[in-house]
C-alpha cells in the first residue's frame, strides 16, 4: 500500500508530537481569549479595560500631533 508524504507527516505528528500539538492549541486559545478580553466594551470598572473616547479623537488638532524630523 502506497502512502503520501502528507499522510506520513500527519501520522508522525499525531503519534509522537501529540503533547506539543495540544500545548500549542492551549497557547493559541489563551492568546485568543486575551485578545477578546482586551477589546471588550462596557463598564470599565467591571472588566478593567480601555475604551476609546471618540470626542477626544475627533477633536485632535493635526498641526499639534504631526511633526517631521529632518536630518
Amino acid at each position: 500500500m502506497e502512502t503520501s508524504n502528507i499522510r506520513n507527516l500527519g501520522v508522525y505528528l499525531y503519534t509522537y508530537f501529540s503533547f506539543f500539538l495540544l500545548l500549542a492549541g492551549l497557547i493559541l486559545l489563551v492568546a485568543m481569549l486575551g485578545a477578546i478580553s482586551l477589546t471588550l466594551e462596557g463598564d470599565t470598572t467591571i472588566y478593567n479595560t480601555k475604551q476609546q473616547q471618540l470626542f477626544k479623537q475627533l477633536n485632535v488638532d493635526p498641526k499639534k500631533s504631526i511633526f517631521y524630523v529632518v536630518f
